[in-house]
C-alpha cells in the first residue's frame, strides 16, 4: 500500500514540475500589455531620452535629427546651400522624387536603391489601401493624388485609412528601413500621425513609389511649383511583367493586373503622356525601360542614369518598343 501511495505522489510531483516548466517558458509578448498606441499630441516639456518607453516624441524627432545630420555631415550640397535648406523641420525644401509604373516591373529594386542615398525618407507604396487596381480617373483620382501630396509634404494629420492599412500591414513601412528602425524601438509612436510628420521633416531627400497611378495623373504633382517634384517612368517590357505577375497569388482574378489588354491600354496611355511631360518639364520628368538585359544603372543624387560608355536610346524609342511588345501579346491573347 505503502508503495502505491509513493508512486501515485511521484506521479503528482512530475505533474506539477511539468506544469511549472510549461508556464515558465511560456512565450512573453514583445511589448507590455500597458503598453498602448499614443494619442495624436504629446507634450514638448517630457524629456526622458534614457527610455524606449518614455521618450517623447520630441526626444525622438531629435535624436533622428542628428543622425541625418551626422550621415550627411560630408555630403556635397551645392554652393552656399546646407542641409537646413533642404529640411522641412528647418523651413527647407528637400528633394523629392516619385518612381511611376507598375507591378513587377523592377520599382521595388529601384526604390531600394534611391533609399540607399542617406538622408533619404522613403514613402513605399503609398496606395497599398487601395486594393489590386489601376488608379485612372475617377472615382479614385482625387483622394490618391491628394495621399501623394500629403505624403511628400509630411502632413499625416488626414491619412487615417492609409495608416489603420498600415497597422496590419508593416510592410507598408518596413521598406523605409530609417522609419521603421524607429518603430523597432519606439512602437508606441509608429502609427502616430504627429510622430511621423515630425520624423519626415527632418530627412532632406524623399523618395516614393506607386504602381497603382497611371502618369496622366501624375501631372497633377509636376504642376504643384511648391512640391518641385521628380517623375521618372519606369516601364518594362509587358511579356516580362505579365509572365512574372503569373507567380504571385494577388494578381490572378484581378483585371487590372493580369488581363493584358488592360496592361496594354494603360502602357499606350504612359508612353502617350510620357512625350508630353518631356515637353512640359524637361528638367523634372525622365523616362526609361528596364529589363533583364538592361546594363548596371547607377544612382547620383537622386538621378537615374545608364553606364556613361551605354548611350541610351531616344525616349520615345526606347517606349515605343514597350507599346509595340503589347500590340503583339494584345493580338495573341485575343479571341477571334
Amino acid at each position: 500500500m505503502s508503495r502505491r501511495n509513493e508512486f501515485w505522489g511521484l506521479v503528482l510531483l512530475v505533474a506539477v514540475c511539468l506544469l511549472l516548466i510549461a508556464f515558465s517558458q511560456k512565450e512573453e509578448p514583445r511589448y507590455s500589455q500597458a503598453l498602448k498606441y499614443e494619442a495624436d499630441t504629446y507634450d514638448e516639456a517630457d524629456y526622458h531620452p534614457n527610455s524606449s518607453l518614455t521618450a517623447s516624441i520630441r526626444d525622438v524627432v531629435r535624436m533622428q535629427q542628428n543622425l541625418v545630420r551626422n550621415a550627411l555631415d560630408d555630403y556635397p550640397f551645392p554652393p552656399g546651400q546646407s542641409l537646413n535648406d533642404y529640411t522641412m523641420a528647418t523651413g527647407g525644401r528637400p528633394v523629392r522624387t516619385i518612381i511611376v509604373t507598375t507591378w513587377r516591373s523592377g520599382s521595388t529594386f529601384l526604390g531600394d536603391v534611391i533609399n540607399a542615398v542617406p538622408g533619404n525618407f522613403y514613402h513605399y507604396e503609398p496606395l497599398l489601401d487601395y486594393g489590386i487596381v489601376q488608379i485612372r480617373g475617377p472615382p479614385h483620382a482625387d483622394s490618391a493624388i491628394s495621399n501623394l501630396k500629403n505624403l511628400l509634404n509630411c502632413d499625416y494629420s488626414n491619412l487615417q485609412n492609409y495608416l489603420q492599412y498600415g497597422r496590419t500591414h508593416n510592410y507598408l513601412f518596413t521598406h523605409n528601413r530609417r522609419l521603421w528602425g524607429l518603430c523597432d524601438s519606439f512602437p508606441q509612436y509608429c502609427w502616430n500621425s504627429t510622430f511621423l510628420s515630425s520624423v519626415c521633416k527632418v530627412f532632406p531627400f524623399q523618395s516614393m513609389k506607386t504602381v497603382r497611378i497611371r502618369l496622366r495623373l501624375a501631372e497633377e504633382l509636376l504642376k504643384d511649383e511648391q512640391l518641385n517634384v521628380k517623375v521618372l517612368l519606369l516601364m518594362r517590357d509587358p511579356r516580362g511583367t505579365l509572365q512574372s505577375r503569373k507567380h504571385r497569388d494577388w494578381c490572378p482574378g484581378q483585371p487590372d493586373c493580369d488581363k493584358p489588354n488592360l496592361v496594354c491600354a494603360d502602357m499606350v496611355s504612359d508612353y502617350s503622356a510620357a512625350i508630353q511631360l518631356q515637353k512640359l518639364y524637361p528638367d523634372r520628368f525622365s523616362a526609361f525601360t528596364i529589363d533583364s538585359s538592361t546594363p548596371t544603372m547607377m544612382i547620383d543624387e537622386v538621378k537615374v542614369k545608364k553606364s556613361p560608355d551605354i548611350k541610351p536610346l531616344p525616349l520615345a524609342l526606347a517606349l515605343a518598343t514597350r507599346v509595340a511588345s503589347c500590340t503583339f501579346i494584345t493580338l495573341a491573347t485575343s479571341n477571334f
